[in-house]
């Protein structure tokens, strides 16, 4: 938690640093909304040894795919025509997931259908934009990172029963990426569309290999004071 809260501060610092440079600030609060695709690989080998195999240790092997959706409130803070950062907070959850779970090599295959409606997970986004024109229609990227809070996760293994459990880090950092569009409304709403692409980069020191990704599209509708 210190090293986030190091990171959030960086940030800040960042923004408060720029503002002076380049003028009068501009703020503005968005409403955005997502669907998204991800996928994970990953092996770990335990040295626990398998009485099915009579192997000295046990190699775990899992993949799955999921999708889900998340909405979030978000506060731009404009420091150019052109460039400008945003903050705030987003609620996910994943609609479904499905893939195998492998212990040396017996494949177990699961499937998850959400039915805990009320249950999130939440983060927050930190991203600098920049849009290429202040015509009505522009293009628009984004880069940043979204700091993840560990949430509670189900798995059935289809008897039926579900298991609850939580994976990974308290908190992760995910960087990502966004390339679309912004379009002016009106002088006081926008419309920002960016399909996006985030790859977990954490350390995973005890597993041979961790690989997690996502895709989606985001849409936000921004309102500026």
């Amino acid at each position: 938690m210190k090293a986030t809260s190091r990171f959030i501060f960086v940030w800040l610092g960042i923004v408060g640093g720029l503002s002076p440079v380049f003028g009068q600030s501009k703020f503005s609060v968005a409403l955005r909304v997502g669907y998204s695709y991800g996928h994970t690989d990953s092996k770990l080998i335990v040295p626990i040894p398998d009485p099915n195999t009579q192997l000295s240790s046990t190699e775990i092997v899992t993949s799955l795919h999921n999708t889900g959706y998340a909405v979030g409130l978000l506060v731009r803070y404009a420091f150019s025509p052109k460039w400008s950062v945003n903050a705030g907070i987003t609620a996910s959850q994943t609609l479904s997931a499905k893939g195998y779970y492998s212990e040396n090599r017996n494949e177990i295959p699961f499937n998850y259908t959400n039915t805990h409606r009320n249950e999130f997970a939440y983060g927050v986004p930190l991203q600098i934009n920049y849009q290429s024109s202040t015509r009505r229609i522009s293009p628009y990227f984004s880069a940043g990172v979204s700091l993840g809070f560990r949430a509670k996760s189900y798995v059935d293994f289809g008897n039926g029963q579900e298991v609850a459990v939580k994976l990974g880090k308290p908190v992760t950092i995910t960087p990502g990426v966004g390339i679309g569009a912004i379009y002016r409304l009106n002088e006081r709403c926008s419309l920002i569309v960016q399909p996006g692409f985030s790859y977990n980069l954490d350390a995973h020191s005890t597993y041979v290999y961790y690989h997690a990704y996502s895709v989606g599209l985001s849409a936000q509708l921004l309102y500026n004071f």
